[in-house]
């Protein structure tokens, strides 16, 4: 039996990774399609307990910035409970996103996360997948771009977008720290960096 020609196993292993390749990207679409499929459920869902808040005629202080960000909580599709603070909407990319309270890798394909911060201490950072359904176009926004955040209280805070940064994966701190009201980020592809949306607050 004759052994493969040289050329011959370089011609198999180049395919083997080419359809590896291809149902990588398979699968990201797929995933990315259910994401934007529950994501848009719960968004639905959070809206209406906003809304029946909001006809309960509760009040609730919103100048504490020591304040818990309160979470309604909610079942997904395979029966797991996700708490989530609010919803969050930026008109320019025609988004309307929940948003969950804890981030963690396995909440990041359902759903975009509070990282750090809150709304109540005006430094709340958000982050998300870069499925198209979330914060993949994140690079299109413009200083100016209006963003709106409600509560699950049916607090509204508006903010405006000032400035767009790349920041590396290991820049945890420059994320978190500096002195925004709002922060956005996902990765580029790949994950080697960070596409950084920096809002203030307006009134």
């Amino acid at each position: 039996m004759k052994k493969p020609k040289k050329g011959q196993i370089w011609i198999w292993l180049g395919a083997a990774l080419l359809l590896a390749a291809l149902g990588v990207g398979v699968y990201f679409l797929w995933e990315a399609d259910r994401a934007g499929k529950e994501s848009g459920a719960a968004v639905s869902q959070v809206e209406t307990l906003i809304a029946e808040k909001a006809d309960a005629g509760k009040k609730f202080p919103t100048d504490d910035p020591n304040r818990p960000m309160p979470t309604v909580t909610l079942k997904d599709r395979y029966g797991r409970e996700h708490d989530y603070i609010g919803v969050l909407e930026i008109p320019a990319l025609g988004l309307k996103l929940p948003i969950m309270n804890d981030w963690s890798m396995q909440n990041f394909t359902v759903s975009p996360c509070r990282y750090a911060g809150s709304v109540y201490a005006n430094n709340l950072v958000i982050a998300a997948h870069n499925y198209r359904s979330h914060f993949s176009r994140l690079k299109r926004l413009t200083c100016g771009d209006q963003i709106r955040f409600t509560d699950v209280e049916g607090n509204v805070y508006h903010y405006q977008v000032v400035t767009l940064e790349t920041l590396q994966p290991q820049q945890v701190e420059e994320m978190t720290s500096q002195n925004w009201g709002l922060t956005l980020f996902t990765c580029t592809p790949g994950g080697k960096t960070r596409v950084t949306v920096r809002c203030n607050r307006v009134s």
